[in-house]
């Protein structure tokens, strides 16, 4: 007999699927509890982890819904099989029928494929899947009264003797069911897009699998599409002109996930992606799998080339990497793949490889493609040191080509989103990524070798503290309380001096709840490390030492190029106080500056405050904002910042209106505050309701009153002072980047 889909149904329905299972000799008679247990507990699984809701809505039913409206069944009174078996096991656990049924509807529920079975003897003919006219022989679906014929336009199988079912659903027939006596039957499973074939491959193998290891007897699998659209099956059960699927099983597929949409590679999206998805099924089909486990490498590609020696034959090397270019020559190609110390180019020759696996990599190896290679090293014709290639191994299949090795990728928003891509094609970002990786393990060392201690604070704040930003708030269910997202580690840091740790540092995620530009980030990286018995005056020091040997190990000079800048690292750093900054960079008089005049000023430059009643201190630190900021080119340290800002810091002994304080700016941008720190529990405690009042009036950065924190004051904090530098800012920089997101691997954006 001859199992066919019709050619209408691909017209009307594009992408149909159709797997085919036919056991014969098998036994069906008898019941298995191994087969209960499977069945139990896939039901219980997809009760645990679908909602009724989603059975009109999840890919792998949605699909179903619409198709069958488009041929016209009534959604409430006929709905797809795949559909209504998932309804009931949501209502109640399905009986056991025998066998066979159990098993086809333990794979239609845990792929939520519609699946069904028949008994093969009891067909006559040919078996299609077809659509139906106006001539149609009437047929007795189970539970009606009268037989009638597939109306027009409907989907249905029919053998010789006319329709065996309607409504594209096995459930809805009678005459050729599986009874406990069948020994022969063919098991269909369907599938629609956007559902990937990959999916019902799986399914069918599987099922095929189980039927054969608990009905015993023989089975054979088939997959019927628009390019296979038919095939013979012989008495015994196998097919002809058919090939057979190798057996893949995808046991773990949670196919339930709706949000997931599929745990399965999704439908080809372009031809070179189909190309790529045929060649894993090709591969498989060869007893080769696509990705195996990992061989051992001895060396690096950079390795190889460092230990080249001309005229001396080289070690056996064992190498691994991506497959950057490729360009073939009849019986010879000239690869290079890439890994993390560099390039190496491949000599792969025939004669070497052999017929088998050359045919296996010139057919199956793409750009892209993580390779596996042995061989020799020896300088080519032109002078490279390359690789011949006497052994490989396709250890990681690429489904998608890879950018372009000359451009790289050129969609801003496809490079922070698929950074892995951008690390792939682009060296600039890669040894970005790797300078800043130097910056912070120096930035480490330079600490422990001045005898600091890192250490982790909480991440999770009861209390917003630290620094004036508006934080992220989050709930802890179990404790039933709101936490705030982490704005800095200041407050845990003093803690830990007043416990007696001197030297203290933590390199730490900080999140801000805050606008996005090209200097910030929603989360970000700083330092802070705090010494007691040390002033504000010895902290600029030490930061000055400490980012000239960060630039002389990152940038190996002290002269370095941001933008269009050229800046100078090598001279002290310049000290400048906020108000002279002021004087400077707005061409302003030291009468302009009065309490009496500073409101002229601001209305005079279009500089606006955040609250109408500011103090003389937060003007001063506007008009520093509007005029000095963005001319703070080469390194400068400001100093004498008004009070009212600084709401941790300790009085300068000689001005109380002034903090003991400093802020490093370069190439116009904050890179380092510091201060010394307020140690005074009755000052911290007044500044924290200034502060708290401030907040209640609608500044959402002002700090809140951290009572434990001012009761940890009153045992005893040491003169002390605390700096903070930003680490992501640091590595622009250093780094001649002008956007903060090319130095976050994965910078904060917008949900698609």
């Amino acid at each position: 007999m001859k199992f066919k889909i019709a050619p209408q149904v691909f017209r009307d329905f594009p992408g149909t699927t159709i797997g085919v299972v036919v056991a014969h000799g098998s036994t069906n008679a008898q019941d298995d509890t191994h087969i209960h247990q499977m069945l139990s507990d896939v039901q219980e699984k997809l009760r645990k982890e679908f909602k009724p809701e989603d059975v009109n809505t999840h890919p792998h039913l949605a699909n179903w819904v619409e198709a069958y409206k488009k041929f016209g069944a009534k959604p409430k009174k006929h709905v797809p099989s795949v559909q209504n078996l998932v309804s009931r096991v949501l209502k109640s656990p399905l009986p056991s029928r025998s066998p066979f049924v159990d098993l086809y509807n333990f794979i239609s529920l845990k792929y939520l494929l519609p699946a069904g079975g028949e008994d093969l003897d009891a067909m006559h003919g040919d078996l299609e899947l077809t659509i139906a006219g106006d001539n149609e022989k009437p047929i007795l679906v189970l539970g009606d009264q009268e037989a009638k014929k597939p109306e027009p336009g409907e989907v249905f199988y029919k053998d010789e003797n006319g329709a065996i079912c309607r409504r594209w659903n096995w459930r809805e027939a009678d005459r050729s069911k599986i009874e406990p006596k069948t020994q022969n039957a063919i098991f269909v499973l369907e599938l629609l897009p956007p559902v990937v074939p990959v999916l019902l491959e799986s399914a069918v193998n599987e099922l095929a699998l189980l039927i054969e290891t608990y009905c015993n007897g023989t089975v054979s699998v088939a997959i019927l599409n628009e390019q296979n659209p038919e095939i013979t099956i012989k008495k015994n059960g196998a097919f002809i002109s058919q090939e057979q699927i190798n057996q893949v099983l995808i046991t773990d597929v949670d196919v339930y996930a709706h949000k997931a949409e599929y745990a399965v590679p999704h439908a080809a999206v372009s031809d070179e992606h189909k190309m790529r998805l045929e060649k894993v099924t090709a591969m498989r089909a060869l007893g080769l799998e696509p990705w195996p486990a990992g061989k051992p490498v001895n060396a690096t590609c950079k390795e190889v080339l460092e230990e080249f020696v001309d005229g001396t034959e080289s070690r056996l090397y064992e190498v691994a990497g991506r497959v950057m270019t490729s360009r073939g020559h009849g019986k010879t190609i000239f690869a290079h793949i890439q890994d993390r110390s560099g390039t190496l180019q491949l000599y792969v020759n025939h004669d070497l490889l052999g017929d088998e696996q050359f045919s296996q990599f010139n057919s199956f190896v793409d750009l892209g493609d993580i390779i596996w290679v042995t061989g020799h090293s020896f300088k080519t014709k032109t002078g490279e040191i390359s690789l011949r290639v006497t052994g490989f191994v396709l250890e990681s299949k690429s489904l998608y080509p890879m950018p372009d090795k000359f451009h790289g990728l050129s969609d801003i928003e496809v490079k922070y989103r698929q950074r892995y891509l951008d690390l792939i094609s682009s060296q600039d970002t890669r040894e970005r990524f790797k300078k800043r990786s130097t910056i912070v393990r120096t930035m480490r060392s330079y600490l422990d070798a001045h005898d600091f201690m890192e250490v982790e604070t909480p991440m999770l704040h009861p209390i917003p503290g630290g620094a004036a930003a508006k934080p992220f708030i989050t709930h802890h269910n179990a404790l039933s309380s709101d936490f705030y997202l982490r704005i800095a580690p200041e407050l845990y840091l003093k803690r830990l001096v007043v416990g007696g740790i001197e030297r203290v540092y933590e390199i730490n995620r900080n999140f801000r709840n805050e606008g996005i530009s090209t200097r910030h980030n929603p989360e970000f990286t700083m330092i802070e490390f705090y010494t007691a018995h040390k002033d504000y005056i010895w902290a600029m020091e030490f930061v000055d030492t400490m980012i000239k040997k960060l630039a002389m190990e990152s940038a190996g000079s002290l002269h370095l190029t941001y933008g269009t800048h050229q800046l100078d690292f090598e001279k002290p750093f310049r000290r400048l106080s906020m108000k002279d900054a002021v004087l400077q960079y707005g061409k302003l008089t030291e009468k302009d500056l009065l309490n009496d005049n500073i409101d002229a000023v601001l209305k005079k430059n279009n500089v606006e405050m955040k609250t109408k009643d500011a103090a003389w201190g937060q003007k001063l630190v506007a008009l520093f904002e509007h005029f000095a900021e963005p001319h703070l080119i080469q390194p400068t340290f400001i100093t004498h910042f008004p009070i009212e800002i600084s709401p941790l810091s300790k009085r300068d002994p000689n001005d109380p209106s002034i903090a003991g304080r400093f802020e490093l700016f370069i190439a116009g941008m904050e890179l380092s505050n510091g201060f010394n720190e307020l140690n005074d529990p009755f000052d911290q405690a007044s500044r924290f309701h200034d502060q708290a009042a401030s907040h209640a009036a609608g500044d959402d950065e002002a700090h809140h009153y951290d009572a434990e924190y001012v009761h940890a004051l009153e045992y005893a904090l040491p003169p002390t002072v605390g700096v903070g530098i930003g680490i992501d800012r640091l590595v622009m920089l250093l780094t001649n980047t002008t956007s903060i997101k090319d130095v976050i691997l994965f910078p904060t954006l917008k949900k698609k």
